[in-house]
């Protein structure tokens, strides 16, 4: 009779399996700048930079995401926040979190960090003032553009700036 075998420590989990997948499948390309793990011993905690989309107050920005990993992903997305300081409706301005439904209420065990990444830099071209994280920011962005834009550029140019 055949003795079952339990896993051992050395046995990477189905999250550590799915983690090194993704991030050797990485696409590093615009609108990600770049991605990878904090430390190389920790696939549970990334880092990316996204650059600004083109024709939107944070262009020529570069905004820094984290990515924290539980041992339940990829049943339930990982937790996100926005390093960089932004002035968006759907990013809260002191805690960077992310109001993305993609880490919500649309997440599916399928997707994807480079769906993630990408659903983010879309927020940031097309944000959604009906789920806003800061009212005020969106209220503006509703009703009065021209100052939404200004406040964004000048968070973006003193917090996002490119490096020279």
């Amino acid at each position: 009779m055949a003795t079952p075998t339990t896993p051992t420590s050395s046995t990477p989990s189905a999250s550590e399996r799915r983690l090194r997948k993704e991030l050797a499948e990485l696409n590093v390309a615009p609108p990600v700048l770049s991605a990878g793990l904090v430390d190389s011993n920790n696939l549970t905690e990334w880092v990316a930079v996204i650059e600004g989309p083109l024709e939107t107050p944070y262009a020529d920005g570069q905004f820094k995401v984290s990515l924290l990993f539980t041992e339940l992903y990829p049943l339930k997305p990982p937790q996100c926040q926005m390093i960089t300081k932004v002035y968006h409706p759907n990013i809260s301005e002191n805690l960077g979190e992310i109001s993305l439904d993609v880490l919500n209420t649309l997440w599916k065990p399928r997707t994807t960090v480079n769906e993630i990444l990408q659903g983010i830099h879309d927020l940031l071209k097309q944000p959604h003032a009906e789920k806003c994280l800061e009212p005020a920011i969106g209220e503006q962005y509703l009703n009065n553009q021209p100052e939404f834009v200004r406040l964004a550029k000048e968070y973006t140019e003193k917090y996002a700036k490119r490096p020279e």
